[in-house]
């Protein structure tokens, strides 16, 4: 995401949008019974914890702002 805002922040205008898989727990864990399964932990891909996902979507918002301030 780094690198991304960052080309975003210098005006590269071809990026649009991203990809990114978070949830209320970090990582994800094996399919289980109900009663063994962590609530909020994906049981298929590996997702970011929420609390890094807003960090990461500050970021990315704070590079199209700067993007916008170069068109102006």
């Amino acid at each position: 995401v780094r690198n991304i805002a960052s080309r975003i922040a210098e005006g590269e205008e071809g990026i649009t949008g991203i990809m990114m898989e978070s949830f209320i727990e970090g990582g994800n864990q094996k399919a289980a019974p109900l009663d063994q399964l962590v609530y909020g932990k994906s049981i298929t891909d590996a997702c970011v914890p929420w609390e890094r996902t807003e960090q990461l979507l500050h970021t990315l918002a704070e590079a199209v702002e700067s993007r916008r301030k170069l068109a102006e």
